[in-house]
């Protein structure tokens, strides 16, 4: 831009102008090309500061994302289900997230066999760590739902029953989000929580169907910004 050329009165509302259009292209390139394949003419800013810089002028996002999930009952009963989730962060570290999975399995034991179904609601608060190619995530939340327990005797000799009620507990997750900067993106979990009230199905002869005590599960799944 060459100044001379324009009129004395006019040039530093020109100059002015010019280094705002470079700041807002300087931010962009920031938020769309975060790690630029040809080598720059001055030594990039930290990790770190780049992603404090992106947070301050990238709008909030809300996270959708679908879920496959594994569950491991007290009873050492394996459920697989999924379900659906919404993180939306409050500010660049920190996110509330919410899920409703469904889980089901058939169980087996010598008298017969337990039909398990599992659905659930949770809400939790969690914190982000980590560089823009690996994404960690610690969230400590609550999860509560209603189980379906309906029993088929294998012989004449035994009857089949139902059980059902409400189980409730907290649970803390820990995730692993590769590329989470991607507009679609895998994600990796695993959560632990206990029941704090839960539901007991009873197995004459058996080990029982436990809804009880401590759980696990692992997640695979793929979110969308």
């Amino acid at each position: 831009m060459a100044l001379s050329q324009a009129a004395p009165t006019a040039r530093a509302r020109l100059l002015a102008l010019a280094i705002a259009e470079l700041v807002a292209a300087s931010w962009s390139e920031l938020e769309n090309n975060p790690e630029p394949r040809a080598p720059p003419s001055a030594p990039l800013a930290p990790a770190d500061a780049r992603e404090a810089a992106r947070g301050v002028i990238a709008p909030l996002p809300i996270e959708l994302a679908a879920v496959a999930d594994a569950r491991l009952l007290a009873s050492r009963d394996l459920l697989f289900g999924g379900g659906a989730r919404a993180e939306v962060w409050v500010s660049p570290p920190f996110f509330l997230r919410f899920d409703g999975l469904a889980h089901y399995a058939e169980v087996s034991r010598a008298t017969g066999t337990i039909a398990v179904t599992m659905s659930s609601l949770s809400a939790a608060l969690g914190a982000s760590f980590g560089k823009a190619s690996v994404r960690t995530d610690v969230s400590v939340g609550a999860r509560a739902g209603y189980v379906w327990m309906s029993g088929v005797a294998s012989g004449e000799t035994t009857s089949g029953s139902r059980q059902n009620g409400v189980w409730a507990g907290p649970e803390l997750s820990l995730e692993c989000a590769p590329w989470p900067r991607a507009r679609i993106h895998p994600l990796v979990s695993l959560s632990l929580g206990a029941h704090v009230v839960g539901v007991r199905g009873t197995v004459n002869k058996g080990r029982d169907v436990m809804v009880t005590s401590i759980w696990s599960s692992f997640s695979v799944g793929a979110a969308l910004r």
